[in-house]
């Protein structure tokens, strides 16, 4: 038995931060950073921290999942301290990966941010296809969702240049995919394209791709985020839910004992945004409370006192909901 994961995937912003709709996971395909800031590597930092990081807050979703693209140089600078600091295993929102891979829900993620160089922003880029091929060697040989910023090359002209006229997707990570069992590619990096959209079949393999670039070639917004839903077994849905069910059970058992959730890893995720929750729960914190049910976007909760039942959304921590539906 399956269920489907929810996805919205974007790149090539440019500084543009468009609103996106609730997904289960975001993606975002490179190049984040405004074109005025190409030559100013400490101002891509700066903004970085103070205009992109609040927006992913935004986003309603449950991870925002990143790989970088040739015209994030700050990124390529730091790029061991991000890997480092948005990892998987740190437990926050955005996921950075370099050549590197993601679990979520069941869904294995690999994100490599590499392109060949026929322009001249240069970062992750390299004009050695011996190099690229290296790198790519790296993509698992199994894999759901393959993250880049650039397209392969002559896949039903979504590499192709309407500018340039021509296919500038990578000709080596199409060898790549097309080794591989990869169910779907996000990538972007070539703007204006033709299609968006590629059905491949290398073979007895099949991947779907989309090309996610957002802005024209003057960096201007003029597509809005791809989204598309994958199937995920049920157990593996199963096995992400109880770890939630365990971990805000322990987090309202520490307010509980403690009155104070701030030292515990999901406090920011679910309970610092809802302020009069978690009021509520400190003046009456000897008071239990009990999670009854978990599912992908919702963690419902009982006042065992009063009966009263409510639920939270994760995509939305700061809205608690009487659950009108339990009467």
């Amino acid at each position: 038995m399956t269920r489907d994961v929810s996805i919205s995937a974007v790149a090539d912003l440019h500084g543009n931060l468009p609103e996106m709709k609730s997904a289960s996971l975001v993606f975002i395909g490179g190049d984040i950073f405004p074109g005025e800031l190409d030559i100013k590597p400490d101002a891509q930092g700066a903004w970085f921290r103070d205009v992109f990081l609040p927006w992913v807050d935004k986003i309603a979703c449950r991870r925002v999942v990143l790989v970088a693209g040739n015209h994030d140089h700050w990124i390529e600078a730091h790029n061991e301290e991000l890997l480092k600091e948005f990892a998987p295993s740190a437990g926050k929102k955005l996921v950075y990966l370099c050549d590197s891979e993601f679990e979520f829900y069941g869904i294995k993620m690999y994100g490599t941010p590499w392109v060949p160089t026929p322009f001249v922003n240069k970062a992750f880029s390299s004009d050695d296809s011996d190099f690229l091929r290296e790198k790519y060697s790296g993509i698992p040989q199994n894999v759901d969702i393959l993250i880049t910023h650039t397209v392969p090359y002559d896949c039903n002209y979504i590499g192709f240049s309407d500018r340039d006229m021509r296919d500038l997707g990578s000709k080596e990570l199409r060898e790549a995919v097309a080794s591989r069992n990869v169910r779907f590619l996000i990538g972007g990096h070539i703007h204006e394209t033709r299609e968006r959209v590629a059905h491949m079949d290398f073979g007895p393999r099949h991947t779907e791709m989309v090309n996610v670039a957002c802005c024209d070639n003057q960096k201007q917004l003029i597509r809005l985020p791809i989204r598309f839903h994958i199937s995920v077994e049920s157990d593996k849905m199963r096995e992400v839910e109880q770890k939630i069910r365990q971990d805000f059970s322990l987090a309202l058992a520490e307010l509980e004992f403690c009155g104070s959730l701030k030292e515990h890893p999901v406090y920011h995720e679910l309970c610092e945004a809802n302020k009069e929750f978690v009021k509520g729960i400190e003046r009456n914190f000897h008071i239990e409370w009990k999670i009854v049910d978990v599912d992908e976007s919702h963690i419902y909760v009982t006042n065992l006192r009063t009966g009263s039942r409510y639920h939270i959304s994760v995509f939305y921590p700061a809205a608690l909901y009487v659950d009108e539906s339990a009467g």
